[in-house]
């Protein structure tokens, strides 16, 4: 049984090294996965469980575990526990010069609804390349304890004053008062819960901004390397989209001023702040 077996060695923890003991814990659960000591699907003891076996503190446990499923090779299930990936597919440990980036996993059934991103999908699945996308927030740097006390507290205030209801209008009138205030506060605008409207998300907002701008056959300019989803909006509205030249500042002015004298620009759009997805900034 799992909960027999010799932790510490299994997972060879004794090195002498002087890394974090929390990556020791994860880097010998992944040599372990690889060397087939721990086949996929294998339940893992809890972490106090784990903890009281290898003589350390319950936190890093924890650590060791989220970093393991940050890059895939654990899985948690409610209620259940925390398993190697069953979907880790077999292949040949790594050699120590070239250690693995990331868990090969079994190639799943393309879901027809995404068939044009069989290739993209396909990629992913293959350890001997890096597929570069948008990326993912480490869940560890977000103050959970202190959102989990708030939620609480919300939930708790609305049960009692029987305020949760779907789609409660005093509910979105209070979220734009406290928007409104932020922006008076911080960024100086004259605004009131009035003058802000909520949305799902950034595809809705884009969409109603461009659809009260945006003519067919209007001139869009956007940055070479911008965000696909809004392009799709403005050409759904009918907009003929120009590319703009970037360099290391961000999208370079002297070609938007080049591509005003030619063309007639209805709009630009650019991520000024925070490029996305070179993450500059313009200069």
């Amino acid at each position: 049984m799992v909960q027999m077996r010799k932790w510490r060695p299994l997972l060879k923890l004794d090195d002498g090294s002087s890394q974090a003991s929390y990556r020791k814990i994860a880097e010998g659960l992944v040599a372990a996965i690889l060397e087939g000591r721990l086949p996929p699907g294998t339940l893992l003891p809890g972490t106090r469980e784990m903890a009281h076996l290898l003589d350390v503190n319950r936190k890093t446990v924890i650590l060791a575990y989220e970093e393991a499923m940050t890059k895939g090779w654990l899985i948690s299930e409610p209620r259940r526990g925390t398993f190697v990936n069953a979907q880790l597919a077999p292949k040949p440990a790594p050699s120590r010069s070239q250690p693995s980036f990331a868990p090969a996993l079994v190639p799943q059934a393309v879901v027809p609804y995404f068939a044009q991103n069989a290739q993209v999908i396909a990629l992913e699945h293959r350890h001997d390349a890096l597929f570069f996308d948008n990326g993912a927030c480490d869940h560890r740097l977000l103050p959970q304890a202190v959102l989990h006390r708030y939620y609480r507290n919300a939930l708790r205030s609305s049960f009692t004053t029987n305020t949760v209801r779907y789609g409660s209008e005093g509910t979105g009138y209070y979220l734009r008062c406290a928007l409104a205030d932020m922006l008076r506060n911080n960024r100086g605008l004259m605004i009131s819960a009035e003058n802000i409207c909520l949305t799902p998300g950034t595809q809705v907002s884009l969409y109603l901004t461009a659809s009260l701008l945006i003519q067919p056959g209007d001139v869009v300019l956007v940055e070479r390397l911008s965000y696909p989803p809004a392009w799709e909006i403005f050409r759904k509205l009918g907009a003929r989209l120009i590319t703009v030249d970037m360099d290391d500042e961000g999208c370079r002015t002297d070609h938007i001023e080049q591509l005003c004298q030619t063309h007639k620009v209805r709009m630009i759009y650019l991520t000024p702040h925070h490029q996305f997805p070179t993450t500059v900034s313009l200069h």
